[in-house]
């Protein structure tokens, strides 16, 4: 694993790649067996779907709607807010989008807010987890299926 800084975000501490997906085909990347981290923060880069479309984060494989929402106006993939299947990660586009989200939390009992987040596209800030598990996998996902770019998963050591 790389240890380092991420420009840009909290300097002191110290970002472990824990792994990067290219994406070409298909409409879900997953990363999988997470243990360890007290924060996550999802980088892509490049990342292009098949057609106009939003970019969505989902933990656990958990879509129970009442364990996703925001505090403001935060647009989710079931089209309306403070509910819904997933936390959204970009605003409507489809080529070359490149940002990262940083959630504060992965233990079992604290809720997951999305703490920072920026890149193109990217317009929401105030995503929620209310899952009581502790985070063990993250997908990225889109409706209309990926065509290109690279999505990564770092951590902050417990």
């Amino acid at each position: 694993m790389a240890v380092g800084t991420v420009t840009g975000l909290e300097s002191s501490d110290n970002w472990q790649l824990i792994a990067t997906n290219t994406v070409t085909s298909g409409s879900t990347t997953s990363f999988t067996n997470i243990s360890g981290y007290r924060k996550l923060m999802v980088t892509f880069k490049g990342v292009t779907l098949n057609s106009s479309n939003w970019l969505y984060l989902r933990f656990n494989s958990d879509s129970t709607s009442t364990n996703y929402g925001s505090t403001t106006g935060l647009y989710t993939s079931n089209g309306g807010n403070r509910s819904s299947d997933s936390i959204i990660l970009t605003g409507l586009a489809d080529t070359g989008m490149t940002g990262y989200a940083v959630f504060n939390s992965t233990d079992k009992t604290t809720p997951k807010f999305l703490e920072d987040a920026g890149g193109s596209a990217l317009g929401y800030s105030n995503g929620i987890y209310l899952g009581t598990s502790a985070i063990t996998a993250v997908e990225v996902f889109s409706g209309a299926g990926f065509t290109a770019g690279s999505i990564a998963l770092y951590g902050i050591a417990a």
